[in-house]
């Protein structure tokens, strides 16, 4: 559920209220007929079974999109009213498979809610509720509903969304949603610090996740009047940062940049000149801290930022650190906090296989076929070779696509319509 594309979620919902009219209108043309004309009573319990399995239904997709349903914000509460009615009209009917039906619907009603991004915002702030109100707007490239476990996990059951803890380090899979954790936290720390106009920096290790993460949050929080700035890796202070440090009218509240290039703003006084509190400091790819000579220079500048920015709070964010425990009680004795989600999470299935080029019987055509070797799960292995494509692909004889370079190519653009996939040439 968690993994399906979020285009496909929204398209559901339409389905489900374009069933709903259909329904509604079929009640109102059909249903005096139906009910004078049924031979047995059973027929018109099922009917009010039917009926408000969809009102649960329509109050669930309402506050998957909107948060709440008829004002409310109690969705489970609210459908369970409609599943006893079910449940009461599946007994008149003596139907086992109807009341087995009931009982798996409600089942999923509580799993939607539970993983519904609306969860995070109650008690979260007024940011928080704008943030999520943008990520499930219809305007959005893609609009986000749902929470992946391990992002449900420190957001919602560990309450990384609203902590006060001044020491939490995150250990979660690679694509498990690090980047939305680590907004939620942002928009926490702006919202305790508004008052004072304090600022969070991020850091990441290259500078092509400098890049990619200062993209990300400039699109994601532009709409909140949040001002996002990437500083360059390089170890000066150009004239352009130095303008947007010192400007007043348009403070800069999240600034992204590499650890040296913190460690510079300390050193070079930038921080304590500013005269605005540093509330939160992100550490993306944290277990680099645990490296030979950058590990040394990046524990040095928290050490730095302990002691010189009291205001400061830290969540670092790794796939794996064996002692989050110990680092997390470093940077404060008494309040921190580790969230850890096991390597064996994983956000999708995933197959490895190994591409071949088949001969044909007519000259010059081939087949790619591809074996598997390794899957997540032993439901996805075939023992047979997959096809790909066949003929002449990338119009291309077997002569000429038996090449590794070219095999690659007709592989990629054959999987590229069933999603994302990596293809390694040797």
């Amino acid at each position: 559920m968690a993994a399906a594309h979020p285009q496909a979620r929204v398209g559901d919902l339409d389905k489900l209220h374009a069933l709903i009219d259909q329904v509604r209108n079929q009640q109102a043309a059909e249903e005096p007929t139906f009910l004078q004309n049924q031979a047995e009573a059973a027929d018109g319990w099922k009917l009010v079974a039917m009926y408000h399995l969809l009102r649960a239904a329509e109050i669930v997709a309402e506050y998957t999109k909107e948060g709440s349903s008829g004002g409310r914000f109690d969705p489970v509460e609210q459908a369970e009213v409609h599943f006893d009615r079910a449940r009461d009209a599946a007994e008149e009917t003596s139907d086992t498979d109807l009341s087995f039906l009931i009982s798996v619907l409600g089942c999923t009603t509580r799993s939607l809610v539970e993983r519904s991004i609306w969860q995070i915002v109650h008690g979260a702030g007024t940011r928080a509720r704008e943030f999520v109100k943008q990520l499930t707007s219809r305007d959005s490239e893609q609009p986000f509903l749902e929470l992946l476990q391990p992002q449900h996990k420190a957001l919602v059951e560990e309450g990384l969304v609203g902590t006060g803890r001044r020491s939490v380090v995150v250990s979660l899979p690679t694509s498990a949603g690090k980047t939305l954790v680590a907004e939620f936290r942002i928009l926490h720390a702006l919202d305790s610090y508004e008052a004072q106009c304090g600022w969070v920096v991020y850091t990441a290790p290259t500078r092509a996740l400098v890049n990619q993460l200062s993209a990300r949050l400039r699109r994601d929080f532009a709409p909140l009047g949040i001002r996002v700035e990437r500083f360059s890796p390089a170890l000066e202070i150009d004239s352009v940062e130095a303008e947007i440090l010192d400007s007043t009218e348009d403070p800069v509240r999240v600034v992204v940049t590499t650890p040296e290039k913190l460690d510079r703003l300390f050193r070079g006084g930038w921080v304590s000149e500013l005269g605005r509190p540093l509330c939160l400091v992100i550490v993306d790819e944290a277990h680099n801290i645990g490296a030979s000579s950058r590990g040394i220079k990046l524990e040095l500048l928290l050490a730095t930022i302990k002691r010189e920015a009291q205001d400061a709070s830290f969540l670092l964010m790794t796939p794996f650190i064996p002692n989050a425990a110990d680092i997390a009680s470093w940077l404060h004795p008494t309040n921190n906090q580790v969230v850890k989600i096991g390597l064996e999470w994983l956000p999708n299935d995933r197959v490895i296989g190994l591409a071949k080029l088949k001969k044909t019987a007519k000259r010059g055509d081939s087949r790619v076929v591809a074996e598997t070797l390794v899957t997540s799960a032993p439901s996805l292995h075939t023992e047979q070779p997959v096809e790909l494509a066949s003929g002449r692909p990338l119009g291309l004889s077997y002569s000429k696509i038996k090449n590794p370079t070219a095999l690659a190519t007709a592989t990629a653009q054959a999987l590229s319509e069933r999603g994302s996939t990596v293809t390694l040439v040797g």
